[in-house]
């Protein structure tokens, strides 16, 4: 019996080791558990000696790097990865062609890749952005699919509350559709350039932006900046809704330069700190460094075909690099002081360079010089290119100016009150987006520098609106009562004036009846003298009567002119009316967005208070699994010293076993010797026997 327990014991002990080996490893990694599946399925097709579709997975840093489609993999994201989705058979090529890997073979993938796509033990894990931002591939002229990306129900509340309208020291235009970003502290802002309203706010808690600027495709807006010696980073926002897609870098300093490539796989970055950081949009990490400079870096670009990065610093060094990989394609020597914009040519064969020194230079993307010209005295802070290659600057000497693609001024486009810091051409080319140090921001026609629109930099908050909107109102309503009044004064001078009208013509009529009575008295008297006086005192008094009558008319108000002017309190009672509807319209609109306002505010709360819900329920759950890790270990613990127990009574029972097969054949042969010697016993007797009986026998014999 208690050798059929010990071997259930083993048994049962054996099955445990089993499922354990079975389970996937704490960390998964490329090196340990990966590689070795690739090798047995994939390196025939896929490694650096034959990479079909320009995809190895001989080596971690191919795998990372993709193929001919681009990335394959998504830290953190197996779903999002297409490595996953072809090694699964969800789409083709189907990776290996006919049979899927085994059952534990994907999980083991599929692990690493949800776990962060570790190398080796010592690695970090990589983690996806987030969804809503992928590499594209860039067209030719970087024209989107489709409809341009307009901003579609963003709030107009802004972050920031400003006694007077900041000064815009980045300004930035769609390339493909009529809105402008501006750069304000705390919140980038929105406008239309068409009609300059305000379209939406982008909150920008990371600090103040520095620098705001539209992917190739406009659909995402790149904004850097953050809080001076203290922090800064780069902010991806699609243009459409305004979610925020993700958040790169964590600098020491602010960000002053920052840049999304034409693909959306890599951002840019730089600042006080003189390097150059760029990040995979992917999953975040660190993609390179650039580390050449000597001073703060002031300015960067993607050119618009993705394959090269031009940078520049306060020293006014201009540098560039090769965009994917980061190794050095030219020095671009020749300003002479601190370099403050870049700007490439729509067709990547030109790069503009504006300085401090006041000059603007045109370089090939060969890094060679083509044109440089003096472009505003005291500096340029400014310079933007038109998709045709015209060139608007804006420089210290408060002024604008317009210059054709070879460098030929064309026109003065403004002189401004102030510091002239940004200007860019909106979509079509049509219009100038400017801003100054005075805090006037505003749109002016390129062809002969009218201001169209000034842009509000300073927008009123919701519940300024609605009080503005409720004064008009109180405004229009005492218009309204006034003009009311008036129509009733002028209704009731008309009504009398009717009235006396009437009473004259009576009179009148009267009048007229005793002059036709007297010429009858007249005609029938004939030659009566007598009746001759008398008809001469009616006459006169007749005509006494009329004299009195006319003049009374006379007196009277003008019939026509109170007319006119119930006429004129009509139309004015009616113009207050509709102004009083409009402001009310106003009012109303006012008022429900305020509502949708507080209503997504209230929303807010409610996620941030779920949030913190889910924050204390997943605390709460981390602590039962802490607590069951600690159970689980305990129990893993009285398992291994039960294991041990029972190992050291199998032992103790195969002792006591072997000592009792020992006595066992001690038993054995004791019995043996017993039996040897009972049988030689036996055979004594015997021959005893047989001696007595043959003695007896040789005794009876005579």
């Amino acid at each position: 019996m208690l050798k059929t327990s010990i071997t259930a014991c083993s048994a049962s002990l054996a099955l445990c080791i089993a499922s354990q080996a079975a389970e996937l490893p704490e960390k998964v990694t490329f090196d340990e558990h990966v590689a070795p599946i690739f090798r047995e399925h994939c390196f025939a097709c896929h490694s650096q000696d034959g990479a079909s579709s320009d995809l190895a997975l001989d080596t971690y840093a191919a795998a990372s790097a993709g193929g001919a489609g681009g990335e394959v993999l998504v830290g953190g994201d197996a779903g999002s990865s297409r490595l996953w989705k072809l090694v699964n058979h969800e789409e083709s090529p189907k990776m290996p062609p006919g049979d899927k890997l085994p059952d534990d073979q994907l999980a083991v993938v599929r692990a690493w890749i949800d776990g962060g796509l570790l190398e080796n033990n010592g690695s970090k894990p990589k983690k996806s952005q987030g969804p809503g931002l992928g590499a594209v591939q860039a067209t030719t002229d970087n024209r989107p699919v489709g409809e341009p990306a307009m901003p579609r129900g963003w709030f107009r509340e802004p972050a920031a509350d400003y006694q007077h309208a900041p000064a815009i020291g980045s300004l930035a235009a769609s390339p493909w559709a009529p809105l402008i970003a501006a750069a304000a502290p705390k919140q980038v802002l929105l406008f239309h350039s068409e009609t300059g309203q305000l379209l939406g706010v982008a909150p920008f808690p990371l600090g103040d932006p520095q620098t705001v600027r539209f992917s190739r495709d406009g659909s995402v807006l790149v904004v850097g900046g953050g809080r001076s010696a203290a922090s800064g980073a780069v902010a991806l926002i699609d243009v459409e809704t305004g979610v925020r897609l993700g958040v790169y870098g964590d600098e020491l300093d602010t960000v002053l330069a920052a840049d999304l490539s034409p693909d959306r796989s890599l951002v840019a970055l730089g600042g006080p700190k003189k390097k150059v950081r760029v990040y995979r949009v992917a999953d975040g990490e660190l993609a390179y460094e650039i580390g050449k400079h000597t001073d703060w870096v002031t300015a960067l670009e993607f050119s618009p075909d993705g394959a090269l990065l031009a940078t520049a610093d306060r020293g006014g060094a201009v540098e560039l690099w090769h965009a994917s990989e980061g190794y050095g394609r030219g020095t671009l020597a020749g300003h002479k002081g601190p370099i403050t914009s870049l700007c490439w040519r729509s067709d990547s064969a030109v790069l503009a360079s504006a300085s401090e020194d006041g000059e603007v230079r045109m370089w090939s993307r060969e890094g060679k010089p083509i044109k440089n010209f003096a472009a505003h005295g005291g500096g340029v802070l400014s310079v933007a290119l038109a998709r045709d290659g015209a060139l608007v600057t804006a420089g210290r000497d408060a002024k604008v100016k317009t210059w054709a693609a070879d460098g030929k001024p064309t026109r003065e486009l403004a002189k401004l009150s102030d510091i002239a810091l940004a200007a860019c051409f909106t979509h079509d080319g049509a219009r100038v987006a400017v801003s100054d140090w005075a805090g006037v921001t505003r749109l002016l026609a390129t062809s002969d520098g009218v201001t169209i629109h000034q842009l509000d930099t300073a927008p009123p908050t919701l519940d300024e609106r609605v009080r503005e909107a409720l004064e008009r109102l109180r405004e229009s309503q005492r218009l309204s009562d006034e003009a009311s009044r008036r129509l009733d004064e002028a209704e009731a001078g008309l009504a009398r004036g009717e009235a006396a009208h009437a009473a004259y013509s009576d009179r009148l009529a009267a009048a007229e009846l005793t002059v036709a009575d007297a010429k009858q008295e007249a005609e029938a008297a004939g030659n009566d003298e007598e009746f001759a006086k008398r008809l001469a005192t009616a006459l006169t008094k007749a005509e006494t009567r009329l004299a009195t009558a006319e003049n009374k008319r006379r007196g009277l108000p003008d019939l026509a002119k109170l007319q006119s002017e119930v006429k004129r309190a009509a139309t004015g009672a009616q113009e207050q009316s509709g102004a009083l509807g409009e402001l009310e319209a106003a009012a109303r609109k006012a008022e429900k967005e305020l509502a949708t306002f507080q209503l997504a505010a209230q929303r807010l709360a409610a996620d941030a208070q779920q949030a913190e819900l889910d924050a204390q329920t997943a605390a709460a759950a981390t602590a039962e699994a802490a607590a069951q890790a600690e159970l689980r270990s305990k129990e893993a613990a009285a398992a291994a010293d039960l294991a041990g127990k029972l190992a050291a009574a199998a032992k103790a029972a195969g002792d006591a076993q072997a000592r009792m097969e020992a006595l066992l054949n001690e038993a054995r042969s004791a019995q043996e010797k017993a039996e040897a010697e009972a049988a030689e016993a036996t055979r004594r007797a015997e021959l005893l026997r047989l001696g007595a009986e043959q003695f007896q026998e040789d005794r009876s014999a005579p």
